[in-house]
């Protein structure tokens, strides 16, 4: 949100300025009685000259950006849709519920409350009392970061990390000076009644400009009061808080509320499709080398992984799977879960020339079937390939590059014709679909279109998408290592009891024996 000037503010500026707006004509009429306007003018015109100078070469911009809070990028769809709730709750408030009053603060904590019970209600909707739908360990921790945020917060406060606690419990003494200063107020009439009017008279279209302003302050921060409970509620209620938090690079959101992605957690990228749709050939053109066995007949029999370079040297793996047939059954199905679920962006290879469609129909569909069962994960990224474009009609007409766009040839209108079919079969409406030609002959589209899709891929669904999957792989771990550690502790509380209570057993023989002897 922008901050433009206003009518109001202008208006408060010009009732501030009136003493002074008063008093140019009066300066003005005495310069021009001492002949010393024209150096006046030549003054304020060298003034104003060097002003815009340097606000021109400063780049300086009059609006200023709003600080607020917003969703976290890496949550899967149903934080996505939590976070939505948080800011309907958000966009009703009104002021007229909030006054500054001795009440204020419950209210305010009724309204932290809702938000909570909004957000827990959203992950458990089945609960009677949602809101305590959550292990109290990962309760301290979100309390934990709240009074990071707090801390953070007085930094903008001046002189916060001087006022003690005994200072602020006197902080309401301080109204005593405003009836010092309404009796100062009472005391202006009598001495000098005409100045005290036009105090009084400004003050009072000030204060009604100041209040404006604060009430729109006030319902700004009651609704990021809302914002920032709610985010911290989602990463609590979805249960994807990390309570060993590792230290990570990857993530540059603030406040950092969850972990980041290691570095050396490469993407995945999964190349899939139908038995003869040209994905080996496809990885040769994405690696710019042989490196996969391309041939007429099927050759790829398992997953086979292979570094993809980045400029940046991120770890991308492109990983080449082998074809299904036309008509694969659920067991054939299942042989690709284990790697859906672990790919970050899927590459679906379809043949331009072939117009069976099903299988590929059948594997997208497992695809969504699998991610929701899995609501806190984030379905991969999906780019259609459409492969051997060179074989559409006119098979021999090869003389890219091709406008499809304005398909001014009979080669580009049967390349989008064969991309609005993929679409219409496949159900995919956003889905980015990239005609290439990938044989080793001549490679065409592949680096003009298909890696720049691939690298915004890997900027945006697909981060997400691997940031979800590192992070249940380190729930999984963590809840293991938790569990060690306990039963470790345990057993060491368990052996020195023992230990206490052997030795209690053995001062007590010792005793027992003593008394028998001296009997």
């Amino acid at each position: 949100m922008m901050l433009r000037p206003t009518r109001r503010g202008t208006l408060l500026l010009v009732v501030s300025a009136l003493p002074s707006l008063v008093l140019l004509p009066l300066g003005l009429l005495w310069l021009w009685q001492h002949d010393g306007l024209l150096w006046w003018v030549l003054s304020a015109v060298s003034i104003t000259a060097l002003t815009w100078a340097v606000q021109r070469f400063a780049g300086g911009d009059p609006t200023v950006d709003k600080p607020g809070i917003t969703a976290d990028r890496y949550w899967p769809e149903r934080g996505q849709a939590a976070w939505q709730s948080v800011e309907q709750l958000a966009a009703t408030i009104k002021l007229e519920d909030y006054p500054l009053d001795s009440g204020l603060s419950h209210r305010v904590l009724d309204l932290g409350l809702a938000t909570i019970r909004s957000v827990a209600q959203h992950y458990h909707p089945q609960a009677q009392q949602p809101e305590l739908q959550v292990p109290l360990p990962q309760v301290l921790l979100t309390t934990e970061r709240v009074c990071r945020d707090l801390r953070l917060l007085t930094d903008y406060v001046p002189l916060s990390h001087r006022v003690t606690l005994a200072q602020w419990r006197r902080i309401p003494g301080l109204m005593k000076l405003t009836q010092a200063y309404d009796l100062w107020r009472m005391a202006r009439l009598v001495i000098n009644p005409a100045a005290a009017v036009v105090s009084e008279a400004r003050s009072k279209i000030q204060g009604r400009l100041l209040e404006q302003s604060r009430n729109e302050l006030i319902v700004w921060l009651l609704q990021e009061f809302v914002k920032g409970t709610g985010r911290h509620a989602i990463d609590l209620y979805s249960g994807q808080l990390l309570l060993d938090e590792p230290t990570t690079p990857g993530r540059k959101d603030m406040p950092p509320p969850t972990p980041k992605p290691a570095a050396d957690e490469p993407f995945r990228i999964l190349v899939l499709g139908q038995t003869g749709s040209g994905k080996s050939s496809l990885v040769n053109a994405l690696l710019e080398s042989v490196q996969a066995p391309a041939d007429a007949v099927a050759t790829t029999e398992q997953f086979t992984a292979y570094l993809l370079p980045q400029p940046d040297d991120t770890p991308v793996l492109l990983l080449d799977s082998p074809g299904y047939s036309a008509q694969p059954s659920a067991t054939a199905l299942q042989f690709f879960d284990r790697e859906l679920l672990r790919a970050d962006l899927i590459l679906l290879v379809c043949a331009a020339h072939h117009a069976g469609r099903a299988a590929d129909h059948e594997l997208l569909t497992r695809l969504r079937t699998l991610y929701q069962a899995r609501p806190e994960r984030s379905p991969p990224a999906l780019i259609v390939v459409l492969n051997f474009i060179d074989r559409l009609p006119p098979p021999r007409d090869w003389s890219p590059p091709y406008d499809l766009s304005a398909a001014d040839s009979a080669k580009a209108h049967s390349i989008r014709e064969a991309m609005t079919a993929v679409a219409t079969q496949l159900q995919l409406d956003t889905i980015p679909i990239i005609p290439v030609r990938s044989d080793a002959k001549r490679v065409y589209n592949v680096t003009a279109s298909l890696l720049p899709a691939i690298h915004t891929s890997l900027e945006t669904e697909a981060e997400r998408a691997r940031y979800l999957r590192w992070l249940q792989n380190q729930l999984r771990s963590a809840q293991w290592r938790k569990t060690l550690r306990q039963a470790g502790q345990a057993s060491r509380v368990v052996g020195q009891l023992g230990r206490h209570l052997g030795q209690r057993l053995l001062r007590k023989g010792r005793r027992w024996l003593s008394g028998n002897k001296r009997s």
